[in-house]
């Protein structure tokens, strides 16, 4: 037998074999890529299903809002000791009273509240009869809230407006605690109850914060139609907070003015100045 043909043959065997093996990782390869991407669609439509979920839900959160706002009236220029029994006294027809501080023009704090009532119907009969009503001899404003309202946001809330994370609670007592609503939301990370301190009662509403997105979910859709002493329940995604801007201590935006100690250098060295040249003078007229 010829060694070259041998050699030859041994050869042939040798790129057959490296052939077959780099076809082989080829299409094992192009198996593990289409697996990749077959698991990377299904978890995108997984997680886009999840998504259409929560947004409709945050969808019937902001109809839910819309009702409620219709028969809610809005009560501002209130005095600054009102109480909620005071505001409940104007009208046998209110069900629930939100207390709020507000902010006129000039950032001065205002107390208002959100009156609510049966249905729209009811809330429009009373909006002619609280106009003139008084409290300890002082007139109140009364607008309607939402669509209706003077003064209705030109940019009206959308479920990217939402926080996925934390609920708007209402309707429960005065009585309410912290630890009651711990109870019912025992997933909650933290709970805010914002109470008056100088009436020593509850706004009338609380958030709820929770770690993920679906613990929050989990309790918005079990705490639906649930009651607490009685009241039933408001229980709805609340708003995003807006991160507020840092205010720069030395300059407030839209005005020049500089901080008191720089102005009052500056006067101190105009005057200075002007002292050294009016003795400048004097001695050039003495010279002459």
């Amino acid at each position: 037998m010829d060694v070259s043909s041998s050699a030859e043959g041994s050869e042939d065997d040798i790129s057959k074999i490296s052939k077959s093996n780099i076809e082989k990782q080829q299409r094992t390869t192009k198996a593990e890529s289409a697996k990749r991407l077959k698991q990377k669609t299904g978890g995108d439509k997984k997680r886009d299903k999840v998504c259409q979920i929560e947004a409709a839900e945050m969808s019937k959160d902001l109809d839910a809002k819309a009702s409620r706002d219709k028969r809610t009236l809005f009560l501002k220029s209130l005095p600054k000791s009102v109480t909620i029994k005071e505001i409940q006294a104007l009208s046998t027809d209110i069900t629930e009273v939100r207390m709020h501080i507000c902010k006129d023009r000039r950032g001065k704090d205002l107390k208002c509240a959100y009156v609510e009532f049966a249905d729209e119907a009811v809330a429009i009969k009373n909006k002619s009869s609280l106009d003139e009503k008084k409290i300890n001899n002082q007139a109140i404003s009364v607008d309607y809230v939402g669509e209706k309202s003077v003064f209705r946001s030109s940019n009206p809330p959308t479920s990217s407006s939402l926080d996925p994370k934390k609920l708007y609670v209402s309707g429960f007592g005065n009585s309410t605690d912290a630890e009651d609503l711990k109870k019912l939301f025992p997933s909650a990370s933290s709970i805010d109850l914002p109470r008056y301190k100088k009436e020593n009662c509850l706004k009338g509403f609380a958030f709820i914060h929770f770690v993920d997105e679906k613990l929050c979910k989990a309790a918005h859709v079990s705490m639906q139609n649930k009651s607490i002493s009685g009241k039933q329940l408001t229980v709805m995604y609340a708003k995003r907070h807006k991160a507020r801007k840092p205010r720069n201590s030395r300059h407030r935006k839209g005005t020049n003015k500089l901080p008191k100690q720089v102005v009052g250098a500056e006067k101190k060295d105009h005057k200075e100045k002007k002292l050294i040249d009016v003795t400048k003078s004097k001695k050039k007229k003495s010279k002459i």
